[in-house]
């Protein structure tokens, strides 16, 4: 039951914050609103998802 709930924990603090939630949102909703990604967006979309 300890691994169990420490499990859940290690789940729950690996979420996004609400405020870092609405910061990607905002983000990406820039994003879309530019006319092309710029090769810094790219770049920087990738290094995000490797994190």
């Amino acid at each position: 039951m300890q691994a169990y709930m420490r499990d859940e924990i290690v789940a729950i603090a690996a979420r996004p914050t609400k405020s870092e939630a609405i910061e990607m949102i905002e983000t990406i909703l820039d994003r879309t609103c530019a006319p092309d990604p710029t090769a810094r967006s790219v770049l920087d979309d990738l290094a995000a998802e490797r994190r």
